[in-house]
């Protein structure tokens, strides 16, 4: 689980990275890059309903997307400094 203090932070990095996946396919970028892509992403959604704290793992995910896809880094922001209001 995401604890309820990181949770809104959490929804805005999904958020993010889900209109950057959709970017992605507008600019038509590879099948394969797009793959990579949601390959890393995949996980961060059960991060947020475990059973146990999946906080440093969903952070991790995130560093490790931003890494390897520098226009994704504004996911980790997200998660760090979500907006007040949805």
């Amino acid at each position: 689980m995401i604890p309820a203090t990181e949770l809104r932070g959490a929804m805005h990095a999904l958020q993010f990275l889900t209109i950057r996946a959709r970017a992605m396919a507008y600019d038509q970028q590879s099948h394969d890059a797009i793959a990579e892509f949601l390959d890393r992403v995949e996980m961060l959604p059960f991060y947020i309903g475990a059973s146990e704290d999946c906080s440093e793992e969903f952070r991790r995910d995130l560093e490790e997307i931003a890494e390897r896809f520098p226009l994704c880094a504004g996911a980790l922001c997200a998660y760090e400094h979500p907006p007040e209001q949805w």
